[in-house]
């Protein structure tokens, strides 16, 4: 573990700051940022450009408002995109320290923020950046914790998989790179092929149980086209085993749904197997 190291020049600006009946003196780093110590570690790591920290961090307008609050937040620390800008300052800190720091509130805006500076901001305005560094790794370590957890997250979806399985009555071995289908009602219309559109009904949940979408609920069918990646692979092949009348219960391994990335915004985690049951209405 490389230890910490990074020279300064300290200006000899000083202030006193005020913080809820404690006060802080401040300093002016060289690189133009302002700074104060909370709690200092004696034996942490220093980020670099291109590091990976975690922090917790409370953002403050120059009224002393809370304008962002964020724990555990990890981000990648870049080249400063302007001379004191909040970059710098975490390249000054090191893991498990706690500092304040006083960021030109104009430039963080116009460089950070899209460009969309609050209307309340004015020439000269510092916002309060309160940041304990949790932990800082290197690319390399993110990249190693990842797929350490792609390959706990596998092996623990194998286990529910196979689990699903055997109480489903199927008695194929439990695999994540292929879509079991299991028919509840036959049909004897039409089998879709690629370009085809079909329109379903279906009722996904995961293999607890747990419903994550309906189309019975909206009162309406779902129509897709195949082979346009409209939908995730999994479905497409399941419903190209199907004749039109059929339902079938359609189970599908995270490599043919959302994968080691999971689909956060429908609450679908990494490495979760998708059940579908799915009856097949048409194919135009």
């Amino acid at each position: 573990m490389r230890k910490i190291s990074i020279a300064l020049m300290i200006i000899s600006l000083t202030m006193l700051f005020a913080c809820g009946g404690e006060k802080l003196e401040f300093k002016t780093h060289k690189d133009g940022f302002q700074y104060a110590f909370i709690d200092r570690s004696e034996a942490g790591l220093s980020p670099r450009v291109g590091d990976v920290v975690t922090l917790k961090i409370a953002i403050k307008a120059p009224n002393d408002s809370i304008i962002k609050r964020t724990n555990y937040f990890r981000t990648q620390v870049q080249k400063s995109k302007f001379k004191g800008g909040i970059d710098n300052a975490l390249q000054f800190m090191h893991e498990g320290d706690s500092m304040v720091f006083l960021i030109d509130a104009l430039k963080y805006y116009r460089n950070y923020e899209k460009g969309v500076v609050p209307v309340y901001l004015k020439d000269g305005d510092l916002l309060r950046f309160d940041i304990r560094m949790v932990d800082v790794k290197s690319m390399k370590e993110i990249e190693k914790e990842r797929t350490l957890k792609q390959i706990s997250g596998k092996k623990q979806e194998i286990i529910a998989l196979k689990s699903f399985l055997h109480r489903s009555a199927i008695s194929d071995s439990a695999d994540l790179n292929r879509v079991y289908v299991k028919t509840r009602r036959n049909g004897n219309g039409r089998i879709p092929a690629m370009k085809n559109t079909v329109s379903i009904h279906y009722f996904g949940y995961f293999v607890d149980g747990t419903a994550f979408d309906n189309s019975y609920e909206r009162g309406k069918p779902f129509d897709f086209t195949l082979g346009a990646e409209q939908v995730i692979p999994g479905l497409e092949q399941g419903v190209m085993k199907m004749k039109v009348g059929e339902k079938a219960t359609i189970i599908i391994p995270s490599p043919l749904a959302y994968g080691d990335d999971g689909l956060p915004q429908a609450k679908i985690a990494p490495n979760t197997t998708l059940v579908f049951d799915v009856e097949l209405l048409d194919v135009k």
